[in-house]
């Protein structure tokens, strides 16, 4: 289905985790790869899951949130 390079599971400006979130976001007719389709999934993610699924990557970006 999706195809990304092995040394990255997340996809676009809201690194969306393809694996955890790929086929959902297929079933929505989204394309993860999509800029617009990413923005949309994201807010999806947000609003059911507020930043819970960002979470996990804190340590990497915490530092530089506003």
């Amino acid at each position: 289905p999706y195809t990304f390079p092995l040394a990255s599971y997340t996809s676009g400006l809201y690194q969306i985790n393809i694996l955890y979130h790929g086929e959902d976001a297929k079933a929505m007719g989204l394309d993860l790869f999509n800029e617009k389709d990413n923005e949309a999934f994201a807010l999806h993610l947000y609003e059911k899951q507020a930043g819970k699924p960002w979470m996990a990557s804190f340590s990497c970006w915490g530092s530089k949130a506003p």
